[in-house]
């Protein structure tokens, strides 16, 4: 089941990368800031798989439940001005 879901989503990302590419969305700067962005990307993943064994349930259900939360909060309209410029 989980290749499937890899599978499903690898290439799905691969056809949505080709129609925005296609349309003019997916720039060269684009995708040098994307490749740029990568390094931090997988130094999070890296240390979140490397830290995920040391998490009891209830602080990973926790941090889960406060970056929702956060996420939340930004995306209120309330904080357009400061956030947006």
């Amino acid at each position: 089941m989980r290749h499937n879901l890899m599978a499903y989503f690898a290439l799905s990302s691969f056809v949505s990368g080709a129609v925005l590419a296609w349309n003019g969305v997916l720039t060269l700067a684009i995708m040098r800031q994307a490749i740029l962005l990568l390094i931090p990307y997988g130094l999070g993943i890296l240390v979140g798989a490397r830290a995920f064994h040391l998490a009891s349930e209830a602080l990973f259900r926790r941090a889960g439940y406060a970056i929702i939360a956060a996420a939340a909060l930004l995306a209120l309209p309330l904080f357009d001005r400061w956030l947006r410029g």
